[in-house]
């Protein structure tokens, strides 16, 4: 039995729901991709700086730890990509002066404790569901917006940003 959903879940379903049904129902192993090791490594990456909010901080031991918890021996690697490259990947964008900047201008906002607002359980219960869909806010800015930490082969437009299901949930 489901216990609750997730904004995953809930894309995976619109997509595929057979995908959805065979993860979610059938319980069927899913394989890592390297896709999705290198996003969460470079999610991660983020939030650990921004956490920090350390101007001077380099972001490289970080990628360096992050990358070699996500990048096991149970992820799938394409014939023609190697681990190396995508470490390579990391380290050039983090590397980039216009992404350091990018990183190191998000700006969280703290709990009375001065913790930073990052991975911030979000609850919707749904009027007549049987479950709840649950989320995690990568980051509340301190002017109390949320934010979320995306990577992609291509940039969002704005209208992709503006529009999507998982920002529209968490407003």
């Amino acid at each position: 039995m489901i216990e609750h959903l997730s904004y995953s879940s809930i894309s995976m379903y619109m997509d595929c729901p057979e995908s959805w049904r065979r993860k979610y129902l059938a319980k069927e192993p899913t394989r890592t991709t390297s896709a999705l090791a290198f996003g969460s490594a470079f999610h991660g990456t983020v939030e650990r700086i921004v956490a920090l909010g350390d101007t001077q901080y380099d972001p490289l031991p970080v990628w360096s730890e992050e990358f070699n918890k996500q990048f096991t021996d149970s992820v799938s690697l394409d014939p023609d990509e190697t681990r190396e490259q995508h470490f390579n990947e990391g380290v050039r964008i983090l590397s980039h002066e216009a992404v350091r900047n990018l990183i190191l201008s998000i700006k969280p906002g703290r709990d009375a404790a001065g913790n930073a607002l990052i991975e911030q359980r979000v609850e919707l219960q749904v009027p007549g569901g049987p479950v709840p869909v649950i989320g995690y806010i990568d980051v509340i800015l301190d002017d109390n917006t949320p934010a979320d930490f995306k990577t992609s082969a291509r940039s969002w437009t704005d209208a992709q940003a503006g529009n999507a299901l998982q920002t529209l949930f968490y407003l």
